[in-house]
């Protein structure tokens, strides 16, 4: 179950990423990237945790574990907090 939530994760950040860079520069004129390159983007905080796991001795630093947990009150802040900058960004691209 563990391996399910990080990978549907992990595709929700991919999928918000490309999102947000190819889809926007591809779909504006140059006149229109210029406005939105003009425009600060202002990232949520995103909290990092002291989480290391262990595999066969080699310690692997592991800091937004947290963000896996789909269902916590945390995890569900951070992506609303996320979609509205995401979303609010790509609102502003010309049709």
């Amino acid at each position: 179950m563990r391996n399910l939530v990080s990978i549907r994760m992990r595709w929700i950040l991919t999928s918000v990423f490309w999102a947000t860079c190819s889809g926007g520069l591809t779909a504006c004129d140059a006149s229109s990237a210029a406005v939105n390159a003009d425009a600060k983007l202002t990232y949520p905080d995103t909290r990092r945790s002291g989480q290391i796991d262990d595999y066969h001795g080699e310690k692997v630093a592991d800091p937004y574990r947290w963000l896996e947990d789909l269902e916590s009150p945390e995890t569900k802040a951070w992506v609303q907090a996320e979609n509205k900058l995401t979303f609010g960004f790509l609102e502003q691209i010309p049709q």
